[in-house]
């Protein structure tokens, strides 16, 4: 061996204390205590920092995911106030539904005749039309009952069948 730590054929000398020093500071980064270091053998330690190395490069990418995302939003909402104020201004200018600006999460709606390609909303307002309706012609009917039974002083009341009376349910 010459005096620099190298053996005669030139090699650099190893010392496991070396070996022992460069894993011991990264398997306590990596949040195990230091009786885990000695307890574990040294493919254990091995294994447990690359675990931790991974773990610490899905955390890097998944802030560089939201970090982008906010940075998207943040430029999709100054476009939105762009847009906002040049039509504000120009009287040309036009103002721009949500699903122009976000068609993946917004069904885009045609602006020149305002209709969802979808349909699916025309859909549902029938639906909640028919049901009102149901609403409304159950409580008429059951109001115009309810007075019927229990007026007795005027039995005509309540024998309205219009269907102009409120839709407001008795109470008495």
């Amino acid at each position: 061996m010459t005096e620099n730590g190298e053996h005669s054929d030139g090699a650099p000398h190893f010392f496991v204390s070396d070996a022992i020093y460069e894993m011991y500071q990264p398997f306590l980064d990596s949040g195990h205590s230091p009786q885990e270091f000695w307890d574990w053998t040294p493919q254990m330690i091995t294994d447990a920092v690359e675990a931790y190395a991974r773990r610490q490069r899905r955390n890097v990418e998944r802030d560089d995911a939201i970090f982008k995302a906010a940075i998207s939003a943040l430029y999709m909402q100054a476009l939105e106030i762009r847009d906002g104020t040049s039509a504000v201004l120009n009287p040309e200018g036009r103002l721009h539904e949500i699903g122009y600006y976000y068609p993946d999460i917004f069904p885009h709606t045609d602006e020149e005749s305002g209709e969802d390609e979808t349909l699916s909303q025309t859909e549902d307002d029938r639906i909640l039309i028919a049901q009102k309706r149901a609403m409304d012609d159950f409580v008429f009917y059951h109001n115009r009952a309810f007075r019927a039974k229990h007026n007795t002083e005027n039995p005509e009341v309540g024998n309205d069948t219009t269907g102009t009376q409120s839709t407001d349910i008795s109470t008495d």
